[in-house]
């Protein structure tokens, strides 16, 4: 087999065979290039040094609409059918007349635009509504040479949610604010760890590559997590994401995100899932959130990086090496070595010593406690991968080579070799369709017995037999 460029962009390809031909799930691989899609941008720093602003009139904001009262009597305001900014009236104080409508965001009001006057220490109310503040994420962020504009909107300081409004929140704010005296805001609606979180309303991206997620909504995130800006290149300025901070002076880490990963350069991590080294799934995309409690672990032994997986949302954690470089990453079981050549650098990758599914080799349960199953890579290299929750029940074959006890299709999804339960390995059964069987040695018959009893199979006259018609491919247990 040609040693191609690995680096980037790994498929799994699940082989589609009739019972009786070799049928193993492989890592394919082809020869596209990506970057690494685990390395976090550290927070950028929030210093200012002079506020840019544009040549128009300071100070003046066109709302876009003139309200003309008439000269009848006055009458209570709340409840009249305007929405009188003039005298007070806003989205928390009079509803009724100044209910949320996505489509006229006006400048001053919560969530909209407004300019502001920061000059390094608290942020104003400059020409935001009464009791509003004008935070400016473009400035807090330091990104304000990647934007086509500024990116400036009210917000609503609160202590409670009494504060906010009906159905409303008051949540703690962005690191950000919280930097400038502003601890707590008011937002629409929470959103729970590795979500994306905002403070704005309006939905036209300031920032080249980079959507604005939130939209008309303002969000912030359940309580122990705190919106975090700038970690990632392709959030908008005014969004962030919902983490829990751990680290020197911070709480510390429990489940289900036990793991203070640390991820900025300051040593602040981000509770995360577990200990993602070599072998262990994790974010390689931000499609379905920002992915940062799912990330390599930057405390790890060697040079570990997220590569993607086919044309998913995630990736492995896989070690690079070379001849200078050996794995430094360890295996109390299946002690790492390097495969060189494997990159288009010349560098290579640390596979898994011993890995094998037949029978299964990768015995150790994981960082997440789930086990780990062996990904063939090449005909003769395999890494030692954490399998995939939820696990699914395994199938037994009777000695006549027929199914007594049917088990979940592993074969539905790319990933699905990786949910088999342990001792298990996934073997295409044709029509599309594959199963978890128990995997063994051809010829070691007292191996059976005691596996499959563990997985709950018949295992009456267990024996191991070659059903691949591939002696080198190992064998499957049967028991009746």
């Amino acid at each position: 087999m040609s040693r191609r460029a690995l680096f980037g962009l790994l498929v799994i390809a699940s082989t589609s065979v009739a019972c009786g031909g070799r049928g193993i799930p492989k890592f394919l691989r082809n020869d596209n290039t990506g970057g690494d899609a685990g390395i976090v941008v550290g927070i950028r720093d929030s210093g200012v040094g002079g506020v840019i602003r544009d040549g128009g009139p300071v100070g003046v904001r066109d709302s876009g609409v003139v309200v003309v009262r008439d000269a009848g009597p006055a009458g209570p305001l709340c409840g009249n059918g305007i929405c009188d900014r003039a005298q007070g009236e806003d989205l928390v104080n009079c509803a009724p007349d100044c209910p949320l409508d996505p489509n006229r965001c006006f400048d001053g009001m919560e969530g909209c635009a407004c300019s502001s006057s920061f000059d390094g220490n608290a942020l104003a109310r400059d020409d935001c509504d009464a009791s509003l503040l004008c935070a400016p994420w473009d400035l807090l962020s330091g990104r304000q040479g990647e934007l086509t504009g500024p990116v400036q909107s009210c917000v609503r300081p609160c202590n409670t949610d009494g504060d906010c409004g009906i159905g409303r929140r008051c949540t703690a704010a962005y690191v950000k604010l919280a930097d400038v005296g502003v601890p707590r805001i008011c937002v629409d609606q929470l959103a729970p760890d590795d979500q994306y979180c905002g403070a704005g309303r309006q939905t036209r991206s300031r920032l080249p590559g980079a959507p604005v997620r939130t939209g008309v909504n303002m969000v912030g995130c359940e309580v122990g997590s705190t919106c975090v800006q700038s970690l990632l290149e392709d959030v908008h300025p005014d969004e962030g994401a919902c983490l829990q901070l751990c680290g020197p002076g911070l709480p510390a880490c429990v489940a289900p995100l036990p793991y203070c990963n640390p991820l900025f350069p300051d040593d602040t991590g981000v509770c995360s899932v577990g200990r993602l080294g070599s072998g262990s799934w994790c974010a390689a995309s931000p499609d379905d959130g920002p992915g940062l409690t799912r990330r390599c672990d930057r405390n790890a032994d060697g040079d570990v990086f997220c590569v993607l997986i086919g044309a998913q949302d995630e990736g492995l954690c896989m070690e690079i090496c070379n001849a200078q470089t050996p794995c430094r990453s360890q295996s109390a079981t299946n002690p790492y070595y390097c495969e060189e050549g494997l990159l288009q650098n010349g560098d290579g990758i640390c596979m898994s010593g011993n890995c094998n599914n037949f029978p299964d080799t990768c015995g150790e349960p994981g960082p997440l406690g789930t086990g780990r199953v062996c990904a063939q890579f090449l005909e003769d290299a395999g890494l030692c991968v954490d399998r995939r929750t939820p696990l699914l029940a395994p199938t037994g074959l009777g000695n006549d080579e027929t199914v007594n006890q049917q088990g979940g299709d592993c074969g539905q999804s790319d990933f699905g070799f990786a949910q088999c339960p342990d001792g298990t390995t996934c073997v295409p059964a044709g029509n599309g369709q594959a199963a978890c069987l128990a995997g063994c040695a051809v010829g070691d018959a007292g191996f059976c017995g005691g596996l499959l009893m563990s997985l709950g199979l018949p295992s009456n006259g267990a024996r191991c037999v070659d059903v691949t018609m591939d002696p080198n491919a190992g064998g499957i247990c049967l028991g009746d």
